[in-house]
Order: C-alpha cells, then sequence, then structure tokens
C-alpha cells in the first residue's frame, strides 16, 4: 500500500505541471523598435504569411485584406520617392546639376508614404486582434490545478479551479 501511495504522491509532484490542451494558436505581436513583427508560433511572418493565416477567420479576412492594399499603396509611393532621390543622387554623383522640383515632388511622395503606412499598421493590428478574438485561452493554463500545497491545516493537496 505504501508503494501506491507513494508513487501516487510522485505522480502529482512531477505532472501538476503538465497541460491536457494544446495552447491557442494565437498571432503574437512583438514590438521591435517601435514596429511590431508578427509571428505565429516561432515563425515571423510577413505580409503574405500573415495574409493566409488571418484569412482562415471570416470576420478577419476584409480587414487584412485592406491592410494589405494600404500596405501595398504605402510601398509604391516610397518607392517612387526614394528612386527618385537616387536618381538625383547618381546625378549629383556624375557632376550633373540635381533637379530641385523633381528632389521636392520625391520628398513629398516619401512624406505621403508615412501616414499611409502607419494606417496600414492600425488595419493590421485590428486584424489580428479580431483574429485572436475568435480564441479563448485554456481553462488549465493560469487557473489551477492540483498542488502540493501548506495550509493552516498542515501539508496537502490543494485543488484549485
Amino acid at each position: 500500500m505504501k508503494k501506491y501511495v507513494f508513487a501516487f504522491g510522485l505522480s502529482v509532484i512531477f505532472l501538476s505541471g503538465m497541460m491536457a490542451q494544446l495552447p491557442t494558436d494565437s498571432v503574437r505581436i512583438v514590438y521591435k523598435k517601435a514596429v511590431p513583427k508578427y509571428y505565429y508560433g516561432d515563425m515571423k511572418l510577413n505580409m503574405a504569411k500573415l495574409v493566409n493565416i488571418v484569412g482562415t477567420n471570416f470576420a478577419a479576412y476584409p480587414e487584412i485584406k485592406a491592410a494589405q492594399s494600404t500596405q501595398t499603396l504605402a510601398d509604391v509611393f516610397a518607392f517612387a520617392g526614394g528612386f527618385i532621390i537616387g536618381y538625383q543622387v547618381a546625378d549629383i554623383f556624375f557632376g550633373k546639376d540635381p533637379n530641385l522640383i523633381l528632389s521636392g515632388i520625391a520628398v513629398v511622395l516619401i512624406g505621403i508614404s508615412f501616414p499611409i503606412d502607419k494606417k496600414a499598421e492600425r488595419q493590421t493590428l485590428q486584424a489580428v486582434g479580431t483574429y485572436n478574438s475568435g480564441f479563448r485561452t485554456s481553462s488549465l493554463e493560469n487557473s489551477g490545478g492540483l498542488n502540493v500545497a501548506m495550509t493552516q491545516n498542515g501539508i496537502g493537496l490543494l485543488w484549485t479551479f
């Protein structure tokens, strides 16, 4: 009988931290240098992968597609402005006079891309929030379980739920 009680006591001590349910497959948001990075498990997501994962939720799909379109628009403005700036720098490098009007247009294009990019970031965060709200956290993850504890009455098993 002592062997069974001892085996039960050991199994309670060693198995009390184990969970029977898997954690939810939510998308994590990690801010690095004030820029959100999206992770699904250990995999870092770019916009295309994020659309594929978040797109499985019917409520979040229109939001993530709008964010993807807005991000593409911001990238087009930023690329056009950057290309014009680079072209002007190349002109200076080869001894030509820079076109200041064209440089001004480039600065305006880059300036326009910043608020559009921030809007895309807000839309993406909203879509990820909608996607993650479809999951509920595990009931056994942090809320309780069977533990060995010391109370006013002595040492015993404490079952919290």
